[in-house]
């Protein structure tokens, strides 16, 4: 049985796949995906999630799919209004 993960619901191939026997702990892949601006959280079945869960373990004989948790960088602008520019 494989573990699907995917760094976006919309992509059509997965970021990584991992084989998985029935009953046994699912392990997610070792590269972490990369998202510009945000940082990665971990992995959810739920596509909009914003925040990660366990993986549990392998439990449908269709396999378990895995999305991508990223949440948005904190940015800090500083707006000096005494003649600057």
């Amino acid at each position: 049985y494989n573990a699907y993960f995917y760094e976006d619901k919309a992509d059509k191939a997965p970021f990584a796949t991992s084989p998985t026997t029935y009953g046994d702990a699912i392990v997610a892949p070792e590269d972490e995906p990369v998202k510009e601006g945000n940082t990665f959280l971990g992995w959810s079945t739920d596509p909009d999630a914003t925040a990660a869960e366990d993986l549990g373990v392998m439990d449908s004989m269709e396999g378990k799919t895995f999305y991508a948790v990223f949440a948005p960088n904190e940015v800090t602008l500083t707006f000096n209004t005494d003649g600057g520019t």
